[in-house]
Parts: structure tokens; sequence; C-alpha cells
């Protein structure tokens, strides 16, 4: 390719700057650089667009026939580099907050920052989108129509389930969004509207997560055996929540002591008292507290090692 001569003008008013002569082998980078030398301007500050359509890239041989610039306000540059580094957009002077690449600068680094931004900017769905990736709780600082939006919350509960909380009331209805949120943490459960706390898989897939889920799931799922069971190989004491039937059931109640031997206490009083299941029981504290004491020991004998 033969040298050329690549003219630059401004952008917003079509004022000619300057003329490159670029070599053959030149890239764009490269002609943009000697431009913002012959200005005696930051490179940094400075934004091109080519005459060309589809630009090229800045290693791409092929050179373009003109370029304009726009230069940047350098304290909005400041302000892309202070949050981009985790800076508080609170820190930023009040206009840039409703800037929409510093508020994605910011939010990118830390999703929280989302509160600090302009309004007009927590009801923009890529800046919304942006926080919530970062963390799904920034949820709560979106706009309310955002908050209402069942892709919106399906993305900042994947992330964190506990953004169900700051959900609106279509999303919490939503079953997708719903068994993604249980998922990641079972105790969005609660949060979650009455007719999907009393869906079997909804309220499996919280249980097995976290076992007290139970508490908030339907009469006729805390009285499912299946699901009482998921519960307590989560966590004994989810026995507490399930049916008195289920208390009194042997195999259910021995399986939550063996989880955790403190769920006796949520035994049904019958089933305490059958003398046959009190023998089990016995047992099944004499394992644990063997377990406990060999547990004891051996730290006891690693210390006295000294390893």
């Amino acid at each position: 390719m033969e040298a050329r001569s690549i003219h630059v003008f401004a952008a917003l008013s079509g004022q000619y700057l300057c003329t490159v002569e670029a070599g053959c082998n030149a890239t764009l980078q490269e002609v943009k650089a000697a431009a913002a030398k012959l200005l005696a301007l930051p490179l940094p500050e400075l934004r091109w667009v080519t005459q060309d359509f589809p630009p090229p890239s800045d290693e791409e041989s092929s050179l373009p026939s003109s370029l304009s610039l726009i230069r940047l306000d350098p304290e909005r540059l400041a302000a892309l580099d202070f949050t981009a580094s985790g800076g508080s957009l609170s820190e930023v002077d009040e206009e840039l907050r409703g800037d929409r690449d510093v508020a994605l600068s910011a939010v990118s680094a830390n999703g929280f920052e989302l509160r600090f931004a302009a309004p007009a900017l927590r009801a923009e769905r890529q800046v919304v989108m942006a926080a919530i990736q970062e963390t799904g709780l920034a949820l709560r600082y979106a706009a309310e129509e955002l908050r209402s939006d069942c892709e919106v919350v399906l993305a900042a509960v994947r992330e964190n389930g506990s953004a169900l909380r700051f959900a609106g009331e279509g999303p919490r209805s939503d079953r997708e969004v719903v068994l993604a949120a249980v998922a990641q943490c079972g105790t969005a459960l609660p949060l979650a509207s009455e007719e999907l706390r009393a869906d079997r898989e909804v309220v499996l897939s919280a249980v097995s997560e976290c076992g007290l889920a139970l508490r908030t799931a339907s009469e006729e799922l805390r009285a499912d055996r299946a699901v009482v069971m998921a519960a307590i190989t989560e966590d004994g004491l989810a026995l507490n929540f399930a049916s008195g039937a289920l208390r009194g059931d042997r195999e259910v109640v021995r399986l939550a002591v063996r989880q955790n031997d403190a769920a006796l206490a949520f035994a049904s009083p019958a089933l305490l008292e059958d003398p046959e299941f009190a023998s089990v029981v016995a047992r099944l504290r004499d394992d644990l507290d063997s377990s406990i004491s060999s547990s004891a020991s051996g730290e006891s004998l690693v210390t006295c090692d000294g390893s």
C-alpha cells in the first residue's frame, strides 16, 4: 500500500485540523497518535470517527481517507478512571452521575454503586444488568419497572437468590424466576408467591439447599414425606416444621436425629414415649458421643505430638 495523506477534522464542526502523512505500513493507531502529537492533545482524551464504514481496527493495514475526532472532557475521563478502579460514584460530580459510561464503569466494579446513579440510569436496562451481574442484590436500587421485569430479576436471582426480596409481584409469581432463586438460596422461598410455595418442585429445590425453608412451604408439602426427608437430610432441625404425622414417623425422626441430635426435641410426644424408639435414639446418641470423644482424643494426640 502506498503512503497517503489522511486529513483530520473536528467531528462536530467539521473544521479541518491537520493532515497526517502515513507510511505504507502505518496502522490506524499510529495515525491517531501522530494526529494527537500534531494537535498537542492527549491521546486518551480523544475519540475517533472514520469516514469509512465499517471502520477498520487499530491494527488493520487499510487506512481511512479521513478521521474526525471528539475531545472528551478531562473531568469525565478522570471520573471513568476513578470509578473503574473502585472509586465511589458518590464522590463524582452530580452531573457525571448521569453520564451513562461513568455509571457503567462504577456499577461494573461494584454493583451497589447503582444507588448513586441518576434516576434515569437506574431505569436503564443495560446499566442495571451490569450492576446485578456484579451483585444480584443491586436490584434493590433499580427503578420499579425493572424490578418487575422477569428477565432482569432472573439475572439478579441467579447471582444471588436473596435478590428476590427486591422483586415486584410479577417475578415472585414467575416459576422460572423462583426456581432459580431457591436453587441458589433456599431461604428465598418465603419471598415467592403463595402458589409457588405450594409447588412441589420449587419447594424440593428450596429445602435441598436449605432444609429450614420447609417452614414456609404449604401445609400440604410439609406433610409430603419426600419433601420432609429432603429437608431433614440437609438440616435435621427442619423436623420442627414437618406435619404432626411425620414428626411421629420413626424413619423420619431417626434421619433427623442422625443429622442433628437436637432434632429429637421436635419428635412427637407419642413417639418419644415409645420404649422401642427410645432405645434407638439412645443408640444414636451413644454413637454421636463416641464420635465426639474420638475426635477430641485425636485432637489431644495431635497437640501432644506438637504437630
